[in-house]
């Protein structure tokens, strides 16, 4: 028995520790936003202006993030039609571009362009103050006409 080879127990090898950074997104502080240049009074390049409007849509949406909120959690299921054309062309331009924007998930992609029109319209339509919520539910289905 003496002469019996060596018999060690082999296997996989261990992983590798993932890269943790974007789960603890929500730990880090949030950076004050700026605020919104005055109507009218801009001398700033067209593209420089996208960038800084995208910026501090970014810093409002931490900002909304963190704040509490009386109906819903943070993490409420959003439910939606949309057109399969538009749904592909939506997915193939997160696709593309979530490296170069810093999607972090599709759903942070749908919240930055749900973000982005809902700023839209009450900057349009109610000078740039958000709306008041009622607290209820949408209505089911189309409105009656």
């Amino acid at each position: 028995m003496s002469d019996a080879p060596d018999r060690t127990i082999v296997g996989l090898t261990p992983r590798a520790t993932p890269d943790l950074s974007r789960m603890q997104a929500r730990n880090r502080p949030i950076p004050p936003a700026e605020e919104p240049p005055a109507a009218g009074k801009s001398t700033v390049e067209p593209a420089k202006a996208a960038s800084a409007v995208k910026s501090q849509a970014v810093g409002r949406m931490r900002a909304a993030k963190q704040a509490p909120q009386a109906v819903a959690g943070p993490n409420d299921r959003v439910n939606a039609y949309v057109s399969p054309d538009l749904h592909e062309r939506a997915k193939a331009t997160f696709k593309a571009t979530r490296h170069l924007e810093g999607d972090i998930s599709w759903s942070q992609y749908v919240e930055r362009a749900i973000l982005a029109e809902t700023q839209r319209r009450e900057a349009e339509h109610n000078a740039g103050q958000a709306y008041p919520s009622s607290g209820t539910r949408l209505s089911a289905g189309r409105p009656l006409k």
